[in-house]
């Protein structure tokens, strides 16, 4: 789609290149000349003739959103556990899930992944975003000594140290292990630090969810998956088919083409279900079930766990609709 959201994409891309281009013309002078020339010199013909005639960058401070840079630092992270989440889930990313439930000691932390949560949703391909204030619903957490480490360590204050960690949180420590590395704990008056090998933590998640988290940010995936979610997952493994087709068929990104599949699959109703979209992602002017083997090439595709005959022809540009 040729909408605000790429048009802002392309401009911030030839911004990087060409302001790359003044940045490295000291170190790699003919190459960043022939980029000048193309991204440049191509489109606006009374710019300097060469980039070693333009000015060399200057930073302007004034340019930097730090609230952004802050609200993209805290999706990025949550993003991050999110992903975590899911490879503990075995679930394919193409698959789509219900909710992610994403709790962050940091209030602010919070309030800026429900500013940007747009970007989590597309990232972990999730439907919704719900904040939570109680991160032991969806896992607890459950500490232990590791005796084994302990003992030739501490001797006689090894039952000292396990009454200590029994006095504290489980989920504190737990956090705390993994964002300073040890936690400390009080023997008779003195403070003994624990290495996260020398603390056993277990952790047991609700039913139906996966848990990931880093120090203070915790993300809970709801793995619960409806017909209708399984459905829209086919239809994107199918995308995904077509794509490769595409390329094996050596078509260019910008060409349109004829999209028919073997009709009596298990998976068509689902593909029936999401046709626009696959139209709209594969480029397909005409799509439908029928005979394959009409079409100028012939493929076959994982869906899931089945398999599927394609069949694609050219039969436009993009470029041709300008």
């Amino acid at each position: 789609e040729a909408d605000r959201d790429k048009a802002a994409a392309y401009q911030t891309l030839y911004e990087v290149l060409t302001t790359l281009c003044r940045l490295l013309a000291p170190m790699i002078p003919f190459t960043v000349e022939e980029m000048y020339e193309n991204l440049v010199r191509s489109v606006q013909p009374d710019a300097p003739v060469s980039v070693h005639l333009t000015d060399y960058p200057v930073s302007d401070p004034a340019k930097v959103d730090a609230d952004l840079n802050r609200d993209m630092a805290a999706v990025l992270a949550a993003v991050g556990v999110g992903r975590a989440a899911r490879n503990k889930a075995s679930v394919k990313v193409r698959q789509p899930l219900p909710t992610a439930y994403i709790w962050a000691r940091d209030r602010s932390v919070l309030e800026a992944v429900e500013r940007m949560q747009d970007q989590l949703l597309d990232e972990l391909n999730v439907k919704q975003l719900q904040p939570i204030d109680d991160p032991s619903e969806y896992a607890t957490y459950g500490i232990r000594p590791n005796f084994a480490l302990l003992g030739p360590k501490y001797g006689k204050q090894l039952n000292d140290i396990r009454q200590a960690l029994t006095a504290l949180d489980p989920a504190d420590v737990a956090r705390t292990l993994r964002s300073d590395g040890t936690v400390a704990v009080q023997i008779n008056g003195q403070t003994v630090e624990l290495l996260p090998e020398e603390v056993l933590v277990d952790v047991s998640e609700r039913e139906g969810f996966n848990v990931a988290e880093d120090g203070d940010l915790l993300v809970a995936l709801d793995v619960t998956l409806t017909l209708e979610l399984i459905a829209e997952g086919l239809a994107r493994d199918f995308v995904r088919g077509v794509q490769d087709a595409r390329k094996s068929a050596g078509l260019q990104i910008e060409d349109t083409i004829s999209l028919v599949f073997a009709d009596g699959s298990e998976i068509e109703s689902a593909i029936q279900a999401h046709s626009e979209y696959i139209r709209a992602e594969t480029l397909a002017r005409s799509f439908a079930a029928g005979n394959v083997a009409s079409e100028a090439h012939t493929d076959t595709v994982k869906v899931g766990d089945s398999t599927l005959q394609i069949g694609i022809s050219r039969i436009g540009s993009l470029l041709d609709d300008r």
